[in-house]
This record gives structure tokens, C-alpha cells and sequence, in this order.
């Protein structure tokens, strides 16, 4: 249980650095 919910907190992580990069890049692509 305990390394399926380190598991899901990694994915959120991950999930959140996606849309961070993509968000910089809009910015970017705006500027």
C-alpha cells in the first residue's frame, strides 16, 4: 500500500512538471 501511494505522488509530481515545462514554453512561444 505504502509503495502504491509513493507511486501515485511521483505520477502527481511528474504530471505537474509537465504542465509547468508546457506553461514556460507558451510563455515563450508569446513573448
Amino acid at each position: 500500500m505504502k509503495s502504491a501511494f509513493d507511486t501515485i505522488i511521483v505520477t502527481i509530481n511528474l504530471v505537474k512538471t509537465d504542465w509547468w515545462l508546457l506553461f514556460m514554453l507558451l510563455n515563450q512561444d508569446d513573448c
